[in-house]
């Protein structure tokens, strides 16, 4: 065997070593968490194992270079981004009270390399490529200020699985923005996004064709015909399958814009219909004004005047033509948007408790339980218990606020509410001007993708019962500002 083989039998010898200790130590680490959340009891066995594989893991990575943990890195990171698309769907089990699912694993599994590859660079970190630090710094203080309102909090329980959640979600952006600065991790990400958007689409059809479900969905067992065939996917419950589709439909239709070359067009219109028809299936009432919303934004906003023309043009022929093949569809369709549109007035204006009407009395009770903490908020999580113990006004049961907006506000007070609203503005506005002076096909494709996204986001994420562990919410800004600190790096 030459010098060079051996070298890159070594070089791989050491990843995979790498990689097995890693595992192990995640394994020992989960193994000890799941015991604890059980028992209560902390097994000294299982911690000295996961010690020791750590301290493996450490040794390794002191004697391998920097730019091969850097490649571990960005292939965790890529595999991270994937799992948390599919979240608890496939290769999940319980542990205790948690349970363990590959995003979690792969998540974790970022840490233990990250900081071993700290203590490797005896506590220095290379963040001269990070040019989104205002941004960073208030995920940070959020999550201290989470951190800390579990002092107040009531229900101790779900203030900690609120903190949990809040810092995968966190741990996803920083991770993100760290790794993902160039134009290949950016490519990457958006075909990621797009790919498994097909897989999704192609799924969420079975469903609404066959009416059977994967089995984490909340209707994998029912016989109820109304809710056999809503269609769900990797997700629990339709109105999440219906807030992913808002954010994913402008990546299909930038697609189509952008990649003119070969039959990427026909493949993103076929996409992007079916994308279409699978959110009027959701009956998600939000979601279609969400996505109307972001449409007009994206129109009137993001187009040049000939290509509003092109794009009236093709809106009536491609309508035209699929109500000449399918007319009995697009009547079904067209009825059933109308209907649920109309329904809203319809709930406002009844007498009876409708669902519209317990959603305005959880937004009545929650700004009685931020006035009654003196603007500070509940606590991380625990706007659910003071619903169930303290509310003002009848919800019928139902304890989430299905409102991101006012769930932060009520959760964290009046001081993190502002500053989110800070964050999410000053986001947006800094694409928005970005997107300007963009000339590369590739980066309008992305950032009108996002920008659509982030207008139609305030109003989609009011269709969900939470959002704090809804993953391609948070997968959706570590895109956003990895995109913009890349933008940021090259001027």
């Amino acid at each position: 065997m030459g010098g060079r083989e051996t070298l890159i039998w070594k070089i791989s010898y050491k990843r995979i070593l790498i990689l097995f200790s890693s595992l192990l130590t995640l394994f020992f680490l989960e193994v000890t968490i799941g015991e604890f959340s059980k028992t209560g009891i902390i097994s000294t066995q299982f911690l000295f194992f996961g010690l020791a594989s750590f301290s493996i893991l450490f040794l390794l990575t002191v004697k391998v270079e920097r730019k091969y943990i850097f490649w571990v890195q960005n292939l965790l990171l890529y595999v991270t981004i994937i799992s948390g698309f599919l979240g608890s769907a496939f290769f999940s089990f319980p542990l205790g009270s948690i349970h363990l699912f590959p995003y979690r694993i792969f998540l974790l599994l970022l840490w233990v390399i990250f900081l071993g590859s700290l203590l490797l660079n005896k506590g220095k970190i290379h963040v001269s490529h990070v040019k989104v630090n205002f941004y960073l710094y208030f995920l940070f203080f959020w999550l201290l200020y989470a951190a800390l309102s579990s002092i107040w909090s009531i229900d101790k329980y779900a203030a900690v699985r609120n903190n949990i959640f809040l810092f995968m979600g966190i741990s996803t952006i920083f991770f993100t923005v760290y790794y993902f600065h160039d134009r290949f991790s950016l490519k990457a990400f958006h075909l990621i996004w797009f790919l498994i958007f097909i897989v999704l689409i192609s799924v969420g059809i079975l469903e609404v064709a066959t009416g059977k479900h994967l089995s984490v969905s909340k209707y994998a067992t029912t016989t109820n015909p109304k809710l056999k065939f809503l269609p769900t996917t990797v997700f629990y419950n339709t109105n999440d399958f219906a807030t992913y589709l808002t954010l994913s439909l402008p990546f299909a239709l930038t697609f189509m814009r952008y990649r003119r070359k070969y039959i990427s067009p026909f493949i993103s219109l076929v996409v992007f219909l079916m994308g279409l028809f699978l959110l009027v299936a959701t009956l998600s009432r939000a979601n279609y004004i969400a996505f109307l919303v972001g449409i007009a934004f994206w129109f009137l906003f993001l187009l040049k005047k000939e290509e509003k023309l092109k794009v009236l043009v093709a809106f009536f022929l491609i309508f035209s033509l699929l109500f000449l093949f399918f007319p009995s569809k697009v009547l079904a369709v067209s009825e059933a948007i109308i209907t649920q549109l109309k329904s809203i007035s319809d709930e406002l204006s009844g007498h009876f408790l409708s669902s519209l009407q317990i959603r305005l009395n959880l937004l009545k009770n929650a700004l009685f339980f931020v006035y009654g903490s003196y603007g500070f908020g509940v606590g991380a999580g625990n706007v659910q218990y003071y619903m169930e113990n303290f509310r003002i006004f009848e919800t019928r049961g139902v304890l989430d606020l299905h409102n991101w907006w006012m769930e932060i506000l009520a959760n964290y007070g009046i001081l993190l509410f502002i500053l989110y609203l800070i964050f999410f503005l000053s986001l947006f506005l800094s694409l928005y001007g970005i997107y300007k002076k963009l000339n590369a096909a590739w980066e309008k494709m992305i950032c009108e993708a996002l920008l659509v996204g982030l207008v139609s986001f305030p109003i989609a994420s009011m269709s969900s019962s939470s959002i704090i562990s809804f993953k391609p919410h948070w997968l959706f800004f570590a895109f956003s500002l990895a995109f913009l600190n890349y933008q940021r790096l090259k001027e």
